[in-house]
């Protein structure tokens, strides 16, 4: 989050949070998990093709700051919050 954040462009692997965090070829680039070949032609693409790797920093950075600003993030917690409480009520 913090590269994204920064803008830059990110390659990780298809597995847990980065999975769900970065939309495959839009916000980043996502290899399977141990492959390192993968990996490296990753990044390997990114760095013959700084264009793809700019665009991709800048899809990353809006998609972040949309996603995880701290306004939306006390929303969401305060709507789960409600959400237990009123479920906890039923």
């Amino acid at each position: 989050l913090e590269a994204m954040a920064a803008g830059s462009a990110v390659v990780s692997t298809a597995a847990g949070g980065p999975s769900e965090i970065i939309d495959e070829g839009l916000t980043g680039l996502l290899v399977p998990a141990e492959d390192p070949a993968a990996m490296a032609r990753a990044c390997q693409r990114l760095l013959g093709d700084p264009q793809l790797a700019q665009s991709l920093g800048q899809a990353a950075r809006r998609d972040v700051a949309a996603r995880f600003a701290p306004e939306r993030i006390a929303a969401d917690l305060v709507a789960f919050c409600e959400r237990v409480i009123w479920e906890g009520r039923s």
